[in-house]
């Protein structure tokens, strides 16, 4: 929905992705006027780096989206994992009589951010505004009351009682209202491939904890197979694979 040059919002929200469009649903819903503002014009964007891995305790947030439907229709793969240890393999399974454990889905972001993004738009109370590029803050008594963007249709301003930055971790908005931010380094790093026909016991996700670092194989929405690794060394890792 595009909209009006003078319409009022409670809250605009910076970022049209996972956080921001759950932030929008959930705000509308309760009779929030929200602009929801993504900075690339393609309703279809996506982020590309990521694990695709929705972990179960995310579950109980996507039913109350109401995307669990819509994640099942689209192929989205039910995760339940095998992991490896130094004491050998632990495979969580639920007591005899029990309801299955708790689990949540590996899907692409190719999948779920458009997927999520058009949830949003299409509840009642939600602007999506795609091509929106949040240039500054505007600010009234001491307090930001807006944000100026540049659109399609060039600058703007949109005032809102409330500014939410869901623009990732090097928010714009974050930057525009110098908040404090504090740095750690972790002397660790990640690298990530993706394979066909990979041989997965059960087509379930197998995760391994070695000394030093960790792999893991996750089977994607697309019911192929995927195969994610994060080792230090390399060589090492491998070797002590079982």
């Amino acid at each position: 929905m595009t909209a009006p040059e003078d319409r009022l919002y409670d809250v605009v929200i910076s970022g049209a992705s996972i956080a921001g469009c759950a932030a929008a649903v959930l705000l509308a819903r309760r009779g929030v006027r929200v602009a929801l503002l993504e900075r690339r014009s393609d309703p279809a964007a996506y982020k590309v780096l990521c694990t695709h891995y929705l972990q179960p305790c995310a579950y109980p947030v996507l039913d109350r989206l109401g995307l669990v439907p819509a994640l099942e229709k689209a192929g989205a793969v039910h995760n339940e994992a095998r992991w490896y240890t130094r004491w050998g393999w632990i495979e969580p399974k639920a007591a005899p009589g029990e309801p299955r454990l708790p689990y949540a889905y590996n899907v692409r972001r190719s999948t779920l951010d458009p997927l999520i993004r058009a949830h949003a738009a299409d509840t009642p109370g939600v602007d999506l505004l795609l091509g929106h590029n949040v240039t500054g803050l505007l600010r009234e008594g001491g307090r930001v009351a807006g944000v100026k963007v540049n659109g399609p249709d060039g600058e703007r301003e949109i005032r809102a009682r409330l500014v939410i930055g869901a623009d990732g971790k090097d928010s714009a908005v974050a930057k525009l209202a110098e908040l404090p931010t504090r740095t750690h380094e972790n002397q660790r790093f990640s690298y990530f491939a993706h394979f066909r026909n990979l041989p997965l016991k059960d087509g379930i996700t197998h995760s391994w904890f070695l000394v030093p670092g960790a792999g893991r194989g996750v089977r994607d929405a697309e019911r192929r197979r995927r195969h994610d690794r994060r080792r230090h060394p390399r060589q090492e890792a491998a070797a002590c694979l079982p």
